[in-house]
Formats: C-alpha cells, sequence, structure tokens
C-alpha cells in the first residue's frame, strides 16, 4: 500500500503526463519490476491509469476516480491531514471512533463512497448509495468543553456549504442545525459525536461526519425520504475532479476555522447562510418522542450557535440542538 499511495502521488502531480518506469523506480528507490507489480495492482482496483511501451504510465487527464493524493493535491492543509480513501464501509464514524479508541491522532480523515449503515442524527439513518454521494468524517482532539461541541458542528456546516457555493454558484442554506438544504430539499447531513472525559468535563475526541448527495441514486431515493432528499446534480453529471475538490474545499475552510474555534469567525456566515431566520418553524418540544409540537418564528442565532424563536403568545427561548428538532411548518420555507 505505500507504494501504491507514493506512486498515485507522482502520477496525480502529473495528470496526463506519461512517465517513465525507470523514472518512477529512480523517484522511489525501487525497482522497475515493483513499479510494474504495483501499477497492475492499482489498474486491478479501478485507477485509469495507462501504459503505453516506451512511453511509461500515465493517470488520464479527466478520470474521476478519487484517491487519497487527488485529494490532497488540492488541499491546503494537507500536511494536517491523514487521508484514508475506501469504496465501502458500514459508518464512517462508526468506523473513525473506534480508531479514535486505538489512539488515532487528530486530522484523521476517512472518505468513503458508500455505507452500509450511514448514521443521521437521533438513531436515524442516512441513505449512501454507491456513485451516488460522497461520505466522510474527521477525527478531532480539541481542547473544549462538551458543552461547546456545537461549534464543531456550525463550522463545518459553514466549512460544506460555502465550499459547495463556491464550486458550483448553488444558494445553498443551513437549516439549523446540521443540515443543508437546496431548493427545499436537504442535500447534505451532519453528525458530531464524541467521547466526554467525565472528570473535566471535555472532550477526549469528536468525529465530526458528513453525507452530501451528489446525484440521485441509480433507482432514485427510497419512498420513505423522495419528497425532502435532494443533490446537487442530475444523474450523471458531477464535474470529474469536483469529489476531490468538494472534500479538501471543506476541510481547509474547516480547519481555517477550528483554529480560532473561540472567536467563533464562522458564526457571522452561519447565520447569513440560515435559510430560516425570519421564518416559521415547528418546535418538536420532545425529539424522543415528536409527535406533539409547537409553532413558532425563528428569530435569531446567538454567540452560543443557539436558534432563538419565539412563540405566538410572545415567548422567545434559545434552543439547544440537544433539546429539539427544528421541523418546516412548510416545505417551501427551506427555498433560498
Amino acid at each position: 500500500m505505500k507504494y501504491q499511495e507514493q506512486l498515485l502521488a507522482i502520477l496525480e502531480q502529473n495528470r496526463g503526463t506519461y512517465l517513465s518506469g525507470e523514472l518512477l523506480a529512480r523517484k522511489l528507490f525501487i525497482s522497475r519490476n515493483t513499479v510494474w507489480k504495483t501499477m497492475k495492482a492499482l489498474q486491478a482496483q479501478g485507477y485509469p491509469i495507462d501504459a503505453v511501451t516506451n512511453k511509461g504510465y500515465a493517470l488520464a487527464a479527466h478520470s474521476d476516480v478519487l484517491s487519497s493524493p487527488a485529494i490532497a493535491a488540492k488541499m491546503r492543509h494537507k500536511e494536517r491531514v491523514q487521508i484514508s480513501v475506501l469504496q465501502s464501509v458500514t459508518s464512517t464514524n462508526t468506523c473513525l471512533k473506534a480508531e479514535a479508541l486505538k489512539g488515532a491522532a487528530e486530522g484523521t480523515l476517512l472518505v468513503a463512497l458508500s455505507q452500509s449503515a450511514g448514521k443521521g442524527r437521533l438513531g436515524r439513518s442516512f441513505v449512501s448509495p454507491a456513485n451516488s454521494g460522497v461520505y466522510m468524517s474527521l477525527l478531532l482532539r480539541p481542547k473544549m468543553a462538551a458543552k461547546d461541541a456545537l461549534m464543531l458542528t456550525t463550522a463545518i456546516a459553514v466549512a460544506a456549504a460555502q465550499t459547495i457555493r463556491h464550486l458550483t454558484n448553488l444558494p445553498v442554506g443551513i437549516k439549523w442545525v446540521n443540515d443543508l438544504f437546496l431548493d427545499g430539499k436537504k442535500i447534505c447531513g451532519i453528525l458530531t459525536e464524541a467521547a466526554v472525559d467525565f472528570e473535566s468535563q471535555g472532550l477526549e475526541y469528536a468525529v465530526v461526519g458528513i453525507g452530501i448527495n451528489l446525484e440521485l441514486p441509480e433507482d432514485g431515493f427510497d419512498e420513505s425520504i423522495k419528497d425532502v432528499a435532494g443533490s446537487l446534480f442530475e444523474k450523471g453529471k458531477t464535474p470529474p475532479g469536483f469529489r476531490a475538490a468538494l472534500i479538501a474545499g471543506i476541510i481547509d475552510r474547516f480547519l481555517d476555522s477550528y483554529d480560532h474555534l473561540e472567536e467563533k469567525p464562522f458564526l457571522g456566515a452561519y447565520r447569513e447562510l440560515s435559510c430560516i431566520l425570519g421564518k416559521p418553524v415547528r418546535v418538536v418540544d420532545n425529539i424522543y418522542a415528536p409527535g406533539s409540537f409547537r409553532d413558532a418564528t425563528a428569530l435569531s442565532i446567538d454567540d452560543q450557535c443557539r436558534l432563538l424563536v419565539q412563540f405566538p403568545d410572545g415567548e422567545q427561548k434559545a434552543l439547544s440542538s440537544g433539546e429539539v428538532s427544528i421541523r418546516p411548518a412548510q416545505t417551501k420555507i427551506f427555498k433560498t
């Protein structure tokens, strides 16, 4: 695997250009036979590597196979991130939490092209079919109180929304506290899970997971979510290289904020990107028994990233994500 990653990185840096086996062997201090065997293994995994006699090897210029080097090549903070890309996992959050318990370093980033048991808030599932989206989780070991963990979710939400807007010009908005919406439909979900040191009430680690729907699944979304789930692109329309640029952009923007969390540099953008402020919402008082709700108006987001709402009787309340769930009074309020 070591040589595979190294060779992929060199090919990624020279996309579309043929490099001889001899040159590659010299760069990595290995034999030409090792280069040949490694290239064969990469081709067998689906990497579009052209091999031409007397010319060498080249990664197809317009290929869209996602790899760690492809992501790192577009990332400013690549020295702070250890990237793994897998075809399928149960859940990137679940897998990364297991690695955290084994001592994995902050900055470990796990990317998967599909999940068999994707996770959402409150025990819900997040549908994660192959060839449809990007699913990733980032391991953090922040020095912060558990009560402030909401800042991680809001910071990554801003990073994701800004990156998507930058790459696509689509008017993606944030539905408090952890979903991204486009044209009234959810295109991204964020789930932050953490381990708490009960003595200090600080975080031992946090895993921030993001699932983004790039395209409609082959057979469309499941009947249970088709009215609320959306995607950035039509089937087969994701631009080449978009996935790597999306992942790199989100992590770069997030780490820019992560270095200054106490100053909350993302808060102004979080408020500006909100697609519910000033609009009617339904507040579910018991997130574990959501049968009853109260209508309210979303007024603002305070400095603790809580949502301030006002009920018809004039009562105002600052809501925390662990206390309530916000639902639209009508679907169209989420349009931006």
